[in-house]
């Protein structure tokens, strides 16, 4: 992915750091950029979330490099919330009780299959990205993290235009394209 790289250098980013980014190593970027690594939906969303990137620049080069950023779903915890940082944490863990219908750490633990260590963890680390984590792991993301309906729509407007992109670029090997397909077909059943 010639492309991966000219954004890259444009961010003004090294391999490692650029990874960091997407919680990637840059051994992954490296392979990435060499063509080594088929690049998947779930890659793809991520760079249109962490760094903004245009699938359309990313596959053909056409178009601008950048997305605007209201294309990009962004999850915030609850506009209504005036609470800091640090209570975060406490607002995923409610909405994951009310979620899971438990009234106990020891109850959600066990749903959510967790160790109640990691829980005190997750609190006395305030560590919002293991939770989310947690949750994309358990299909729940969306839920919890209450994604407006308009970005969903705009993120299923933006897979399409992906979907055909991929047609057009992997036009000369259908296996490809059918991984593709099947891959985005898999993450927007997944996430939409």
């Amino acid at each position: 992915m010639d492309n991966l790289k000219i954004i890259r250098v444009k961010l003004q980013l090294s391999q490692a750091e650029f990874g960091d980014g997407l919680k990637m190593t840059q051994t992954e970027i490296a392979r990435y950029e060499n063509g080594k690594i088929e690049p998947k939906i779930g890659f793809i969303y991520k760079l249109m979330e962490i760094y903004n990137i245009n699938p359309t620049y990313l596959f053909t080069g056409a178009g601008d490099m950048f997305l605007d950023k209201s294309l990009v779903p962004k999850c915030s915890l609850s506009a209504s919330v005036d609470e800091g940082e640090d209570t975060k944490v406490d607002i995923i863990l409610d909405r994951l009780f009310i979620y899971f219908n438990v009234n106990s750490s020891i109850e959600l633990s066990k749903k959510i299959n967790v160790s109640q260590q990691a829980i005190s963890s997750w609190r006395s680390r305030n560590s919002v990205s293991a939770v989310k984590r947690k949750c994309i792991q358990l299909g729940v993301y969306s839920d919890i993290f209450e994604v407006e309906i308009e970005k969903k729509i705009a993120l299923s407007q933006e897979v399409d235009r992906l979907l055909n992109i991929s047609k057009l670029v992997m036009n000369k090997d259908p296996e490809k394209e059918k991984s593709f397909e099947d891959n985005l077909k898999l993450w927007i059943a997944s996430n939409i």
